[in-house]
Formats: structure tokens, sequence, C-alpha cells
């Protein structure tokens, strides 16, 4: 910008000596003097005028979109998804459910976004809604997104700066957040449920949102001026895969990387790298991309992806591990399931339980302690595979918010 305000008054400078040259008159010297100094105060002050105006601009077009909201849902105790799902079924599993101030990877605790212990269900002034729905927010318009196109509007206390705070930092800790309705968002909504929509409350939320995710990396790769690139010429590797979802075209390329040595495979093997549980798809995904045995080396990263039997990337891990030696798979079952046992991790050990039953294989420690006395819980004696979600068969067993809880108060 500052180029074409000295090239402006440049011609404008050169038009007028051209003119008037001759006249030389005393009047022009002072017109062009107090020409060159608005030149230097616009220059100095550039980037603070740009601003002030851009500012401005957005809030009058925020004003304007407000006052054009005629039919804006109200925003009650399950705002815009009461209507989506069995509200008295949900209801009654957030009245048992137990919420906290959700706490940033830096240890900052948020007053007004509360969480619920399994981290599928957010609340925000008392309104409650899925976190896997919820893609975005806009503090301008005063505006939460959900994945099927739908905007939220807060009530007004939403305005608050300390409100605005804890949910900018709840989803910058996320890692993913629009600030509008992605293009084409509620038509991938629908591609991803694969359900009907009476049927919402049965899918698998997470999967969801992961494929809707996926569909929008898809749109944005296809473009020309997609710039994806896993190592850049001096040797950086580029931070989009630990914390957004990339398409199978850009997977592909950060394979073809690690197959060229520009990047070591144990970079994407860092589980808390990952910024949020979308993004660690991809590092299952770049995995099958390579395939075994390239891929042996990320045996404990799909092991850890096993833990969450609730999350997008257990059942794609799943598939991967099941590409591995059967006798290589077998020994890291047991060993895995002895740590998760004597760990007490019972979601862990259902996740080691279900890949052994689509091995078909049966877990000698797991027999052990069935047979033991000292056997410690019910959970583990009782545990039946069969009610854990069966993502790699496309099947939807769980109502994914509540997990196997819902399930079994339905």
């Amino acid at each position: 910008m500052t180029g074409l305000v000295v090239a402006f008054f440049g011609v404008l400078y050169w038009f007028f000596t051209t003119a008037i040259h001759a006249a030389n008159s005393r009047e022009f010297d002072e017109i062009m003097q107090t020409l060159v100094f608005l030149v230097i105060v616009v220059c100095m002050y550039q980037k603070q005028i740009e601003n002030s105006l851009y500012n401005r601009y957005r809030k009058a077009k925020w004003e304007k979109n407000i006052s054009g909201r005629k039919n804006a849902e109200k925003y009650d105790d399950l705002p815009h998804f009461g209507k989506l799902l069995n509200k008295s079924q949900v209801m009654r599993i957030i009245k048992n459910a137990e919420f906290s101030e959700y706490k940033t990877k830096r240890g900052e605790k948020l007053a007004n976004v509360l969480v619920s212990e399994d981290d599928k269900w957010m609340c925000i002034l008392d309104g409650y809604m899925p976190v896997d729905f919820i893609c975005g927010y806009n503090e301008y318009r005063n505006e939460l997104y959900s994945i099927d196109g739908g905007e939220i509007c807060l009530p007004d206390e939403a305005k608050d700066s300390e409100i605005v705070h804890d949910i900018q930092a709840f989803f910058e800790d996320k890692g993913i957040c629009y600030t509008y309705v992605p293009e084409h968002a509620e038509k991938r909504f629908n591609d991803a449920l694969n359900v009907p929509r009476s049927e919402m409350d049965k899918a698998d939320f997470s999967k969801v949102r992961y494929l809707w995710e996926k569909a929008n990396a898809t749109g944005r790769s296809s473009r020309k001026n997609n710039r994806y690139n896993p190592v850049d010429k001096k040797g950086n590797v580029s931070r989009e895969i630990f914390e957004s979802v990339l398409s199978d075209n850009e997977v592909f390329r950060t394979a073809e990387a690690v197959r060229q040595n520009k990047v070591t495979l144990s970079t994407y093997l860092n589980f808390n790298e990952y910024k949020n549980e979308f993004s660690i798809c991809n590092g299952v995904a770049v995995l099958e991309e390579l395939g075994y045995p390239q891929n042996k080396e990320g045996m404990d990263f799909l092991f850890d992806c096993l833990g969450d039997v609730d999350e997008a990337y257990f059942g794609i891990a799943v598939n991967v591990l099941l590409t591995f030696p059967e006798k290589m798979l077998q020994e890291k079952i047991e060993e895995e399931a002895e740590l998760a046992y004597k760990e007490f991790d019972i979601v862990g050990m259902a996740g080691i339980m279900y890949l052994a039953q689509k091995l078909g294989y049966t877990i000698r420690y797991v027999e052990e302690i069935k047979k033991s006395q000292n056997a410690p819980t019910e959970e583990i004696r009782k545990f039946n595979p069969d009610k854990l979600p069966g993502f790699a068969d496309g099947e939807i067993q769980k109502f994914n918010p509540s997990g196997l809880a819902y399930q079994e108060q339905l």
C-alpha cells in the first residue's frame, strides 16, 4: 500500500510540476510541501489507519448481520441440537455427567467453558453442546458454528470480555476454529453422517467430525493455491499435520517425504505433539500410506490410539494394526494387556481386547485374570468387546458423546 501512495503522489507532483512550472508560484510550492508532509504521515501510520478502517468495516458488517436475524434460534439448555437429538435422553445423560472448567494444555482453567469428564460435551452460559459438532466461533457476530452449517447465536452476556477470552482460548487449545460457516458445511455433514437425521443421536460423533474435516481438507487441497509442503527447503517440518486434518493427497505427500528421507518417521510418532484428536488421524493415515514394513516403527503410536474407543483415530488404528504380522501383533497385545491391567486402565484394556477380537486371538493374560481369584474388578471379567464401536466395519454401535454408558441407558 505504501508504494501505491508514493506512486500516486509522485504522479500528482509530476502533473502539477509540468502544468504550472512556468508560473513558479510560491503557492504551488506550499501546496506541494503539504502533500509531501501528508505522504510521510500516511506512511508512518499506515498500519494503524488500515486496522482502524478494517475494524470499522467489520463492526458495520456485524451490526448489519445481527439486525437481519429475524429467525435466530433461541439459546436454551440444548441450543440448536434440541431439535436434532433426542433431547430428553440427552439431558438425562448430561444431568448425570460431571462438568468442570476446561483446562488448556498450558494449564489455564477457563471458568466460562465447562466440559464433561469424557470431554464430549461443553457448556457455555447453561447451554450444552456436543464438542465434536462445534467447529468455530466469531466474537464479532457473537456466534458459535456447528458442522451441520448451524449458526448458534450466543446470549448478550457472551460479549463480556472474560467470556470472549475463554471461548477463544478453548478453540485455540483445540487447534481448529472456523470464524464463519465453512463452504458446503451442511452437505459434507450429511455425507459424513451416513444415517437419517432422525437417527443422529446413534451416530459416532467423532467419526462424523473427522470425515467432515477430511472433506473440507480435500476441497482445500484441490485448489491451485494450496501450498502444503511436509518439509521446506531448510528442513523445517510443517505444523499443519499436527493442527488440522490433511487430505489424502497431503497424506501421500507426507509419506513420500518419509520415503525420500526428507523427514524421519519418528517426527510424526509423538502422540502428544498433535493438537487435537482429529489431527492424530493424520499420523495414523501416514502409517497406513507407508504400509508394512516401512511403518513398523509406528506400532507403539498405533497402540496409543487404542486408548480411547470413543475417538475417530481408534478404528483407523485398528485397521492399520491388522496389517502387521500376526505373531508380532499377538506378542504386543499380550504386553499391552498386562500393562493396562497393572495401570487399572479399563478403557485401554477395552481397545486392546477389541483388536484381539478382530484378529481372532484370545489374550492369554486376560484369560488368566478371569480365572484368578484376585481378579480386581467385575468390569474386566464381564467386559464384552461386542459393545465396542465397529468403526472398521462401518457399524454404528454407540452414542459417541457419552460412550458405552449412553447405550446402556437407552
